[in-house]
């Protein structure tokens, strides 16, 4: 059986997962403009507040290098890179009093799970679901 091992920056995002999850974070969507003035953030942009550090999660536009994700065709002499379409990165940061970023935590998958939480949390679709359900037709 294989121990997967995971880094401090890992365990430590995937605890704002499952906090995000259990309604013990609450995210907020915000003006994007108001935080990332120096970047371009695609899709919604929130902030959450974990023992007076203020938390940023947001996506920036992403190009994974076409020469890390390139397969050999047929024989070890045909190359064939693949060139991905563009893609989106969800980020993590820490920001001040001022609104800027003041750290950013490495990437790791956890902050993809962590940014689609915040996005259910946020916009409220679990308050949504409960009452479509509860509805008599």
């Amino acid at each position: 059986m294989t121990d997967i091992k995971f880094n401090k920056w890992e365990m430590a995002v995937n605890k704002l997962v499952k906090l995000t999850q259990d309604h013990q974070l609450e995210w907020k969507s915000v003006d994007p403009l108001r935080f990332l003035k120096n970047t371009k953030s695609v899709n919604a942009v929130f902030v959450s507040k974990y023992e007076e550090k203020n938390l940023i999660l947001y996506q920036i536009p992403y190009q994974p290098d076409p020469f890390t994700t390139a397969t050999i065709s047929g024989s070890a002499s045909l190359w064939n890179p693949k060139i991905p379409e563009k893609d989106y990165r969800s980020m993590l940061s820490v920001y001040d009093s001022h609104n800027l970023i003041s750290f950013t935590f490495p990437y790791s998958q956890f902050i993809e799970d962590l940014y689609n939480s915040a996005a259910y949390n946020a916009s409220k679709v679990e308050d949504l679901i409960n009452s479509l359900l509860e509805k008599k037709p």
